[in-house]
This record gives structure tokens, C-alpha cells and sequence, in this order.
């Protein structure tokens, strides 16, 4: 039977900085006050200018669109050789490990700000709304940023000028959601507390 498993920390995450993606999760970092001596962030080069690790002294960049968390087993393989890496990819799958390890106090992670996701049903509801919100809306952004800029491997401004409009609506959608005063109306009913 295989020993429990335990990371090796630092873990790596890999990222582009300027990605709405992988600035996710380095605002995370960042407000949950994650050591680097835990999370490791490996700037990785525009994907124009080789799409490689800056810092060659980290690991090669893994395979796979960034973010990549890279985390590595404290044990070794059946050789004695240090365990191969386990990826975590998706932004929301890197978020959702790191806080649970951050709730469950574990490997050195803590809260101290408190759970991201809520600490009762009501907070749960709220956050993962603008969760939801700002997933729908990061991807709808993404190739605005990549058409209407030279970020991206090709430009297409008029392209951009229309996507963008499909990212004004859902913005006034939520402004307009979030200004209606009786939004919170169902959650006040009895019972509600018993989900």
C-alpha cells in the first residue's frame, strides 16, 4: 500500500503574470497571505517569446495551458528516486486545493483571513455567485485582451471592439442585479437555514 501523500513544499505554480487566469490565483496568494516558501509563483515567458521558464533554475514548464500548480510527493518512488510531479490545472482547481488546504490547516497552510467560500450557506451562496460571475466574465474578457492587443499570437482589433460589447452587457446585468433591493428576499424566508 502506497504512503499517504504528502507535498513536498514548495509547491510551483506556474503562470504568465499578466493572464486573467493566473492573476487569479496570484491575487489569491497574495490575500490569503500564502508564504512562498508554500506556493512558489515561476514567471513563465510570453507565449511569443518561447513560452519557457525565466527562471531556469525551477523545473521545466509543464505541458498544458497555464495555470499549472505543480506539486511533488515528499516521498520516493519504488527506485529512491524524489516522486514525479502531480499537476493541478484550472484556475479554480488550483484555488479550490489551496484553500481547502488553508481550512483544514494543513502542511503549514492557514486562514487567517478567513474561508474564501464562506461560513455559513448564506456566504457560500454569495460567493459562489460571483464566482460564477467573474468565471463567465474572465472568459468572455480573455480574447478581448489577446485580439485588441499584441498580447496575443494574433491582432484583431474590430473583433476585439465587438467582444467587448459582449462583455459590457453581462457588466450591466450584474450592476443592475446587485442595485435591486429585494435580491435577498428568498433567503429570508423560513427554512432557508436548513439546506
Amino acid at each position: 500500500m502506497a504512503p499517504p501523500f504528502t507535498p513536498a513544499l514548495p509547491s510551483l505554480l506556474y503562470c504568465y503574470p499578466w493572464m486573467p487566469f493566473p492573476r487569479r490565483i496570484t491575487i489569491y496568494l497574495h490575500e490569503k497571505q500564502i508564504s512562498s516558501t508554500l506556493v512558489k509563483t515561476v514567471r513563465v515567458s510570453d507565449p511569443q517569446d518561447g513560452d519557457e521558464v525565466v527562471d531556469r533554475s525551477f523545473p521545466s514548464r509543464p505541458r498544458g495551458s497555464l495555470p499549472i500548480l505543480a506539486v511533488r510527493s515528499d516521498a520516493n518512488d519504488e527506485d529512491g528516486k524524489p516522486s514525479q510531479w502531480f499537476h493541478v490545472r484550472q484556475s479554480m482547481a488550483i484555488i479550490n486545493s489551496l484553500e481547502e488546504l488553508c481550512e483544514q490547516k494543513l502542511y503549514g497552510f492557514d486562514s487567517p483571513m478567513g474561508s474564501l467560500f464562506g461560513r455559513d450557506l448564506m456566504e457560500q451562496v454569495r460567493v459562489n455567485e460571483v464566482l460564477i460571475l467573474a468565471e463567465e466574465l474572465t472568459v468572455i474578457w480573455n480574447p478581448v485582451r489577446t485580439f485588441g492587443t499584441k498580447a496575443g499570437t494574433m491582432s484583431y482589433p474590430q473583433g476585439a471592439r465587438e467582444m467587448l460589447r459582449w462583455v459590457r452587457r453581462p457588466l450591466l446585468a450584474i450592476e443592475k442585479w446587485w442595485q435591486e433591493s429585494d435580491r435577498d428576499v428568498c433567503f429570508s424566508e423560513p427554512g432557508i437555514s436548513t439546506l
